[in-house]
Protein backbone atom coordinates (compact mmCIF):
# COMPACT_ATOMS: atom_id res chain seq x y z
CA UNK A 1 0.00 0.00 0.00
CA UNK A 2 1.46 3.45 -0.98
CA UNK A 3 0.38 6.29 0.91
CA UNK A 4 0.17 9.86 -1.07
CA UNK A 5 -0.80 11.97 1.70
CA UNK A 6 1.61 14.56 3.10
CA UNK A 7 4.17 13.65 5.55
CA UNK A 8 3.73 15.20 9.58
CA UNK A 9 4.93 18.80 9.74
CA UNK A 10 6.48 17.96 12.76
CA UNK A 11 6.72 14.37 13.74
CA UNK A 12 7.17 12.90 17.06
CA UNK A 13 10.77 10.51 17.27
CA UNK A 14 11.04 8.03 19.84
CA UNK A 15 13.17 8.20 22.63
CA UNK A 16 16.92 7.10 21.28
CA UNK A 17 18.71 6.71 24.62
CA UNK A 18 18.87 2.98 24.18
CA UNK A 19 20.30 2.92 20.79
CA UNK A 20 24.10 2.65 20.28
CA UNK A 21 25.62 6.02 18.66
CA UNK A 22 25.15 4.75 15.19
CA UNK A 23 21.54 3.48 15.37
CA UNK A 24 20.60 7.41 17.43
CA UNK A 25 22.53 9.25 14.51
CA UNK A 26 20.35 7.46 11.71
CA UNK A 27 17.28 7.68 13.48
CA UNK A 28 17.31 11.33 13.95
CA UNK A 29 18.73 12.01 10.32
CA UNK A 30 16.94 9.42 8.38
CA UNK A 31 12.79 10.12 7.37
CA UNK A 32 11.43 6.99 5.79
CA UNK A 33 10.71 7.51 1.73
CA UNK A 34 6.86 6.22 2.96
CA UNK A 35 5.44 9.15 3.92
CA UNK A 36 2.35 8.91 6.49
CA UNK A 37 -1.34 10.44 6.77
CA UNK A 38 -2.09 13.03 8.91
CA UNK A 39 -5.18 10.94 11.03
CA UNK A 40 -5.08 7.20 11.91
CA UNK A 41 -8.90 7.40 10.37
CA UNK A 42 -6.86 8.23 6.82
CA UNK A 43 -4.61 5.22 7.34
CA UNK A 44 -7.86 3.03 7.83
CA UNK A 45 -9.17 4.59 4.58
CA UNK A 46 -6.10 2.67 3.13
CA UNK A 47 -7.47 -0.97 4.55
CA UNK A 48 -7.32 -2.41 0.37
CA UNK A 49 -4.96 -5.27 0.52
CA UNK A 50 -6.41 -9.14 -0.17
CA UNK A 51 -2.69 -10.43 -0.33
CA UNK A 52 -2.30 -10.00 3.60
CA UNK A 53 -4.42 -9.22 6.46
CA UNK A 54 -4.90 -10.66 10.48
CA UNK A 55 -4.96 -14.32 11.83
CA UNK A 56 -6.97 -14.02 15.18
CA UNK A 57 -7.31 -16.47 17.91
CA UNK A 58 -7.01 -20.06 16.72
CA UNK A 59 -7.15 -19.17 13.06
CA UNK A 60 -9.77 -16.70 11.81
CA UNK A 61 -7.69 -14.99 9.07
CA UNK A 62 -9.14 -11.57 7.60
CA UNK A 63 -7.64 -9.81 4.89
CA UNK A 64 -6.97 -6.01 5.19
CA UNK A 65 -9.33 -5.12 2.98
CA UNK A 66 -12.33 -7.58 4.18
CA UNK A 67 -10.99 -5.85 7.46
CA UNK A 68 -11.11 -2.32 5.82
CA UNK A 69 -14.83 -3.32 4.47
CA UNK A 70 -16.34 -4.27 8.33
CA UNK A 71 -14.30 -1.24 9.65
CA UNK A 72 -16.16 1.10 7.31
CA UNK A 73 -19.49 -0.94 7.22
CA UNK A 74 -19.48 -0.65 11.05
CA UNK A 75 -18.52 3.18 11.52
CA UNK A 76 -21.72 3.61 9.27
CA UNK A 77 -23.51 1.54 11.68
CA UNK A 78 -22.76 3.12 14.92
CA UNK A 79 -23.74 6.20 12.92
CA UNK A 80 -27.11 5.09 12.57
CA UNK A 81 -26.71 3.75 16.53
CA UNK A 82 -26.33 7.10 17.45
CA UNK A 83 -22.61 7.65 17.45
CA UNK A 84 -21.22 11.02 16.57
CA UNK A 85 -17.69 12.67 16.11
CA UNK A 86 -16.70 13.19 19.62
CA UNK A 87 -18.71 10.75 21.50
CA UNK A 88 -16.57 8.40 24.34
CA UNK A 89 -17.81 4.92 23.94
CA UNK A 90 -16.38 2.75 26.26
CA UNK A 91 -15.00 -0.78 25.54
CA UNK A 92 -12.23 -3.33 27.08
CA UNK A 93 -10.40 -5.14 24.07
CA UNK A 94 -10.19 -8.79 23.21
CA UNK A 95 -7.44 -10.48 20.88
CA UNK A 96 -10.35 -10.76 18.29
CA UNK A 97 -12.48 -9.56 15.09
CA UNK A 98 -15.19 -8.10 17.14
CA UNK A 99 -13.00 -5.50 18.86
CA UNK A 100 -10.48 -4.75 16.68
CA UNK A 101 -13.40 -3.71 14.27
CA UNK A 102 -15.38 -2.03 16.95
CA UNK A 103 -11.92 -0.15 18.24
CA UNK A 104 -11.51 1.38 14.44
CA UNK A 105 -14.46 1.68 13.06
CA UNK A 106 -15.39 4.17 16.13
CA UNK A 107 -12.29 5.77 15.69
CA UNK A 108 -12.93 6.38 11.58
CA UNK A 109 -16.21 7.60 12.43
CA UNK A 110 -14.30 10.25 14.94
CA UNK A 111 -15.87 8.88 18.33
CA UNK A 112 -13.17 8.46 21.58
CA UNK A 113 -12.95 4.81 22.46
CA UNK A 114 -12.31 4.97 26.46
CA UNK A 115 -9.82 1.83 26.64
CA UNK A 116 -11.62 0.24 30.01
CA UNK A 117 -8.90 -2.67 31.93
CA UNK A 118 -10.26 -6.22 31.24
CA UNK A 119 -11.94 -7.40 34.56
CA UNK A 120 -9.92 -8.27 37.82
CA UNK A 121 -11.16 -8.91 40.83
CA UNK A 122 -15.38 -9.03 42.16
CA UNK A 123 -17.83 -8.08 39.61
CA UNK A 124 -18.74 -5.22 41.62
CA UNK A 125 -15.75 -3.67 42.33
CA UNK A 126 -15.41 -3.69 38.77
CA UNK A 127 -19.25 -2.64 37.45
CA UNK A 128 -18.16 0.58 40.26
CA UNK A 129 -14.97 1.18 38.32
CA UNK A 130 -17.01 1.59 35.02
CA UNK A 131 -19.41 3.65 36.70
CA UNK A 132 -16.77 6.15 37.94
CA UNK A 133 -15.05 6.10 34.67
CA UNK A 134 -18.29 6.73 32.48
CA UNK A 135 -18.89 9.78 34.74
CA UNK A 136 -16.19 10.93 34.78
CA UNK A 137 -15.60 10.96 31.44
CA UNK A 138 -19.28 11.57 30.03
CA UNK A 139 -19.17 8.39 28.28
CA UNK A 140 -22.30 8.01 26.20
CA UNK A 141 -21.56 4.47 24.78
CA UNK A 142 -20.18 1.22 26.09
CA UNK A 143 -19.37 -2.23 23.82
CA UNK A 144 -22.28 -4.47 25.27
CA UNK A 145 -20.37 -7.22 26.63
CA UNK A 146 -19.52 -4.43 29.70
CA UNK A 147 -21.40 -3.89 33.16
CA UNK A 148 -22.03 -0.54 31.86
CA UNK A 149 -25.06 2.00 33.93
CA UNK A 150 -28.54 2.17 32.59
CA UNK A 151 -27.50 6.20 31.63
CA UNK A 152 -24.97 4.57 28.85
CA UNK A 153 -26.62 3.05 25.89
CA UNK A 154 -25.00 -0.77 24.81
CA UNK A 155 -23.43 -0.30 21.41
CA UNK A 156 -22.73 -4.44 19.18
CA UNK A 157 -20.87 -4.56 16.37
CA UNK A 158 -23.09 -6.22 12.62
CA UNK A 159 -20.50 -8.72 12.02
CA UNK A 160 -22.10 -8.89 8.11
CA UNK A 161 -21.82 -4.98 7.56
CA UNK A 162 -19.75 -3.87 4.79
CA UNK A 163 -18.85 -0.33 3.20
CA UNK A 164 -16.59 0.68 0.68
CA UNK A 165 -15.17 4.62 0.56
CA UNK A 166 -14.27 6.38 2.89
CA UNK A 167 -16.00 7.23 6.18
CA UNK A 168 -17.26 10.55 7.20
CA UNK A 169 -15.08 11.29 10.29
CA UNK A 170 -16.31 14.87 11.28
CA UNK A 171 -13.50 16.56 9.97
CA UNK A 172 -11.16 14.80 12.56
CA UNK A 173 -7.44 16.44 13.06
CA UNK A 174 -3.71 15.74 13.85
CA UNK A 175 -3.94 16.66 17.86
CA UNK A 176 -7.82 15.55 17.91
CA UNK A 177 -7.74 12.36 21.00
CA UNK A 178 -8.42 9.38 19.18
CA UNK A 179 -8.32 6.94 22.21
CA UNK A 180 -8.10 7.53 25.47
CA UNK A 181 -5.78 4.42 27.45
CA UNK A 182 -5.51 3.80 31.06
CA UNK A 183 -1.99 3.33 32.35
CA UNK A 184 -1.19 0.12 33.88
CA UNK A 185 -1.58 1.11 37.78
CA UNK A 186 1.53 -0.16 38.87
CA UNK A 187 2.35 2.62 40.85
CA UNK A 188 -0.84 4.31 41.94
CA UNK A 189 -4.65 4.19 40.28
CA UNK A 190 -4.61 3.76 36.76
CA UNK A 191 -4.72 7.45 34.75
CA UNK A 192 -6.24 8.06 32.14
CA UNK A 193 -3.83 9.03 28.75
CA UNK A 194 -5.29 10.71 25.38
CA UNK A 195 -3.38 9.54 22.90
CA UNK A 196 -4.06 12.33 19.62
CA UNK A 197 -4.42 10.62 16.14
CA UNK A 198 -1.12 12.62 16.06
CA UNK A 199 0.54 10.26 18.61
CA UNK A 200 -0.60 7.04 17.34
CA UNK A 201 1.46 8.52 13.48
CA UNK A 202 4.26 8.85 15.47
CA UNK A 203 4.17 5.09 17.17
CA UNK A 204 3.58 3.75 13.91
CA UNK A 205 6.52 5.47 12.20
CA UNK A 206 8.56 4.77 14.77
CA UNK A 207 8.00 1.11 14.22
CA UNK A 208 8.69 1.59 11.15
CA UNK A 209 11.88 3.10 11.61
CA UNK A 210 13.35 1.29 14.62
CA UNK A 211 11.70 -2.43 13.79
CA UNK A 212 12.70 -2.73 9.84
CA UNK A 213 9.14 -4.16 9.43
CA UNK A 214 8.30 -4.60 5.67
CA UNK A 215 5.15 -4.89 3.65
CA UNK A 216 5.89 -8.72 3.67
CA UNK A 217 6.56 -8.90 7.46
CA UNK A 218 4.96 -11.56 9.27
CA UNK A 219 4.14 -10.14 12.72
CA UNK A 220 2.90 -11.97 16.09
CA UNK A 221 0.96 -9.97 18.45
CA UNK A 222 -0.01 -10.74 21.91
CA UNK A 223 -2.27 -8.54 23.74
CA UNK A 224 -4.72 -5.35 22.58
CA UNK A 225 -4.35 -3.81 26.12
CA UNK A 226 -1.42 -2.10 25.26
CA UNK A 227 -1.56 0.32 21.83
CA UNK A 228 0.98 3.18 21.80
CA UNK A 229 4.33 1.88 23.51
CA UNK A 230 7.08 2.88 20.62
CA UNK A 231 9.51 -0.62 21.30
CA UNK A 232 10.17 -3.57 19.67
CA UNK A 233 7.98 -5.46 22.36
CA UNK A 234 4.47 -3.59 21.81
CA UNK A 235 2.26 -5.97 22.00
CA UNK A 236 -0.14 -4.29 19.43
CA UNK A 237 0.93 -2.53 16.43
CA UNK A 238 -0.80 -0.07 14.60
CA UNK A 239 2.35 0.20 11.83
CA UNK A 240 0.69 -3.03 10.32
CA UNK A 241 -2.28 -1.26 8.98
CA UNK A 242 0.67 0.77 6.89
CA UNK A 243 1.88 -2.11 5.03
Amino acid sequence: MKFVHPPLSTPAWPSVAALGPAQRTSLQSHRPDQTLPATFGEVIDGLDRADAGIRFGAGELRSYAELGALIRGNALHFRASGVRPGDRVAISLESDAEHVVTLLALIALGAVPVSIKPRRGPSEDYSGMLRGVCERFDVRFAQHALPAPPTVQPLSWDEHARAAGDVPSGGARPDDVAVVQFSSGSLGAPKAIPLRHRNLLANLRAILEVDGREASSVVYNLSLIHISEPTRRTPISYAVFCL
